[in-house]
């Protein structure tokens, strides 16, 4: 007889010490909701198109909340900007509990604008807890996130544990 269940089990094996941070400096956070992201460099050539049927997908699971997991892979600190704003615009962080944001990689100022410029000015008037330089993305050590997975985040000073289920 087959189970209703499906566990899946991700070793991670931490071989680079990383250190979680929060945008808003607090030194413990916690929210849960369904995960949905991916690398921005594809989202936002996918923003406005019917590729990225986001508004219905949200609609359907608005009671669960979202948690936003971004990461990047080539772009710069202007670029990352840019992209927060136009899927803020576009309404894809309504329902929004958190935001995991991963390291990016290539990620290059430009003049006196930083990534932690673009985190600021891009997601800082959310008000959702948003966790940055996580291990999600291109860079090791990185994790797996399941869209669509039901998801919960707790983080106690720089450290973060991360539960996902298929199931809810």
């Amino acid at each position: 007889m087959l189970s209703n269940y499906c566990w899946i089990v991700i070793l991670i094996f931490l071989d680079k010490p990383s250190t979680w941070k929060s945008l808003q400096e607090d030194i413990y956070v916690s929210f849960a909701g369904r995960m949905i992201g991916g690398c921005m460099d594809t989202l936002c050539k996918l923003l406005g198109t019917r590729f990225a049927p986001v508004d219905p997908f949200l609609e359907k699971y608005k009671h669960d909340g979202f948690i936003w997991t971004l990461e990047s892979c080539e772009m710069t600190a202007p670029d990352i900007y840019r992209t927060f704003w136009q899927m803020r615009e576009a309404g894809w962080f309504k329902y929004c509990n958190g935001m995991i944001i991963g390291r990016p990689d290539g990620c290059k100022d430009k003049r006196d604008f930083a990534l932690i410029d673009a985190l600021k000015q891009g997601l800082g008037s959310l008000d959702v807890p948003v966790i940055y330089d996580a291990d999600i993305g291109h860079i090791p050590p990185q994790m797996q996130i399941i869209n669509g997975s039901i998801g919960k985040m707790e983080f106690t000073d720089g450290k973060a544990t991360v539960w996902q289920s298929l199931n809810g």
